[in-house]
């Protein structure tokens, strides 16, 4: 049943998006008066690139200069293609109501899907400071930067990690907690690559995502560890008044996964949060998880805050929608039971390196006495 279910989304998502190939290239071949045939072509074989580089990412061979290029031309052509799309459906539904000459039609959408696309890189490229506020029942307060889904690759290295390492230190924490996706692609995979992250001026926590994962997992821990980072591995920390919990890259439960992103872990939160947590001390609890998933194992094992990445928020409009739906927990901070749950936003992205209805995050948690 479950496999049926999985195999009717992706028909259902083939489907559409073989209709938005189908009307993108009817309307493109409107504006420029042309066949459509070659539309369906151009259109299908940028999809085609696309999906091919998102694959690639994760390989070996993906350091070649050629496929290099490769990613990076094509992710921004998907992108620009969901904003085509967007703008054109726009301009259509306005073109029922108010008539438009053909050549302002294809300057409004022409214009429109830049002007998209080029808003959504700036701010894909523009980390901000967001700053929360959380009670527990600490003894001083606390001061932790989040980070998460930095997905240094193809879009970013070296200079990114720089800037990052600069804004984080700007906050004067007391902790650092790396929430996974640290590393996507082979490219950029190297030690030089997160050097700068021996000069941040508090201790560093990381736990691993998928894309650590899809990657090799060890080897981004490793790195992390020559880089000064304290990695946890389903292990507890008793650290500035708090218990500090870091569970690996796992599902939530046997009989769970995240649908796109199952783990090859043969643990789960389910099974791995309570006998880690009956071990802490009377402190507050404080768990890092890449995916927001398994929140309810870890509320009712007792933990008072959980920090979680991966969802991106959903990074690009209207996938923020589509992300709402699919995780009770996409974005900011919640609450389940009386824990209390953080997504961060992060600070890269997968796929186009753009945000739209997003921000890439920093995020600041003070934690204050309750």
């Amino acid at each position: 049943m479950k496999h049926m279910s999985t195999l009717l989304i992706l028909l259902a998502v083939f489907l559409l998006i073989g209709l938005s190939i189908w009307y993108l290239a009817q309307r493109t071949a409107y504006i420029f008066n042309t066949a459509p045939l070659w539309w369906y072509v151009v259109y299908t074989l940028i999809f085609a690139a696309g999906v091919f580089a998102f694959g690639a990412e994760a390989k070996p061979w993906s350091e070649h200069a050629a496929i290099h290029v490769m990613v990076i031309t094509s992710s921004v052509l998907i992108g620009f293609l969901l904003y085509l799309l967007v703008s054109t459906l726009i301009v259509d539904v306005l073109n029922l109501f108010i008539k438009t000459p053909h050549l302002l039609y294809g300057i409004l959408i022409g214009a429109s899907s830049l002007g998209l696309t080029a808003y959504a890189v700036i701010q894909a490229f523009t980390p901000r400071v967001k700053e929360v506020k959380i009670a527990l029942s600490v003894n001083t307060p606390l001061r932790i930067v989040q980070l998460t889904d930095v997905h240094l690759g193809h879009f970013r290295g070296k200079k990114h990690v720089e800037k990052l390492v600069r804004i984080v230190n700007q906050q004067h924490p007391d902790l650092v907690l790396f929430t996974g996706d640290c590393f996507e692609s082979w490219y950029n995979f190297h030690s030089s690559t997160l050097e700068p992250l021996q000069q941040l001026e508090a201790p560093v926590y990381f736990v691993s995502g998928n894309h650590d994962a899809y990657i090799n997992a060890e080897a981004v821990k490793t790195k992390l560890r020559e880089a000064g980072v304290h990695v946890l591995e389903n292990e507890v920390v008793e650290t500035n008044g708090i218990s500090l919990v870091g569970l690996d890259y796992m599902n939530a439960s046997p009989l769970a996964s995240d649908g796109m992103h199952a783990a090859t872990n043969q643990l789960t939160v389910s099974e791995v949060i309570p006998v880690l947590i009956q071990d802490t001390l009377p402190n507050p609890i404080i768990v890092m998880h890449h995916t927001p998933l398994g929140a309810q194992y870890i509320a009712q094992a007792g933990a008072d805050l959980f920090l979680a990445g991966h969802t991106h928020g959903g990074q690009l409009w209207p996938m923020t929608w589509i992300n709402d739906k699919m995780f009770e927990f996409n974005k900011g901070l919640k609450n389940s039971g009386r824990m209390k749950v953080y997504v961060s936003c992060g600070s890269g992205t997968f796929g186009p390196p753009m945000r739209l209805g997003t921000q890439s995050e920093i995020t600041v948690l003070d934690i204050v006495k309750q």
